[in-house]
């Protein structure tokens, strides 16, 4: 369930292909990531779950070793200056969706 407008609506509601969002993201039981250490100068994290990420986009990353890629996480910083990286875009079928809403990904996301 993702919550719009103050209204509960389930995700397999939202998306626009044949695919049963709710379903493909409780099986990949997506969390935020936790980031250790950050190296600016090659634009990559290391994730508290040992995994290197590298930025793709402006504050979007990807974990380094998936090969295609499927999962963008947003970065966000908290407070006391800790950064975490939240799921934001998957790719299903060669087409990335916004994973709380389920709609395609704007155009501008070419991942």
């Amino acid at each position: 369930m993702m919550v719009t407008a103050g209204r509960n609506t389930p995700l397999s509601h939202c998306h626009e292909a044949g695919v049963d969002f709710s379903r493909v993201l409780e099986q990949l039981e997506l969390r935020p990531v936790f980031i250790r250490n950050l190296d600016r100068k090659n634009f990559t994290m290391l994730g508290e779950d040992g995994r290197l990420y590298r930025e793709v986009d402006t504050n979007l990353w990807m974990a380094d070793d998936e090969v295609p890629a499927r999962l963008a996480y947003l970065s966000v910083g908290r407070h006391g200056g800790s950064i975490m990286l939240e799921p934001l875009f998957l790719c299903v079928g060669g087409v990335w969706y916004n994973v709380l809403t389920g709609r395609k990904a704007p155009n501008c996301v070419r991942l």
